[in-house]
């Protein structure tokens, strides 16, 4: 990937636990920036523990005079608010972007397809969820992050803009829905 590439970093708000949860929207906060700086800001809502997320991200990157600028999106795991689960092949085949799911702790599918189990009533909203993680690439530790990119290419000149990025995208978003950002990514 390009030196210069514009990189969209993609984080939600935090999420109430339990019954309410579910009931609710949260906050999605997009950082477009690059190596050089940030460039803008986007934001839009999606479900908690829904499957909103795809359409809402493209929809928000394809509105934007970011569109062709942007060349991989950055995301902190392949889920958002909760278990919306993101379909990076469908980010990549409609926005032309790479996408890099980057975590400082090795993810852990396993888990995270049983949450999905649990959660999900619907047996076919449940069965393309847990289709779209098998989608994600092979799990590779790089600089203290764990990075899986669709397609699967270097992304290391990338990686740090990556991670400063989505952690300004989750403060953003922490602040926006909090009234104060807390914690670090």
């Amino acid at each position: 990937m390009k030196e210069g590439v514009r990189i969209a970093a993609v984080t939600s708000g935090p999420i109430k636990k339990g019954v309410e949860a579910k009931l609710r929207n949260t906050q999605i906060v997009a950082v477009i920036g690059s190596k050089k700086g940030i460039e803008g800001i986007l934001s839009s809502k999606v479900s908690v523990d829904g499957s909103d997320s795809t359409k809402k991200i493209i929809s928000m990157i394809k509105r934007s005079r970011f569109r062709e600028q942007v060349k991989a999106i950055a995301l902190n795991g392949i889920a958002i608010a909760g278990l919306n689960v993101v379909d990076i092949e469908e980010l990549n085949r409609k926005l032309r972007c790479q996408t890099i799911l980057l975590t400082r702790k090795r993810p852990r599918r396993s888990l995270l397809i049983q949450s999905i189990r649990n959660a999900c009533i619907n047996t076919e909203e449940k069965a393309r969820k847990i289709s779209m993680l098998k989608k994600q690439g092979d799990i590779r530790k790089v600089g203290g992050f764990y990075i899986q990119a669709y397609p699967d290419t270097d992304v290391k000149n990338v990686l740090n803009a990556s991670a400063e990025l989505l952690r300004l995208s989750h403060m953003i978003a922490s602040g926006i829905s909090k009234g104060e950002s807390m914690g670090r990514i």
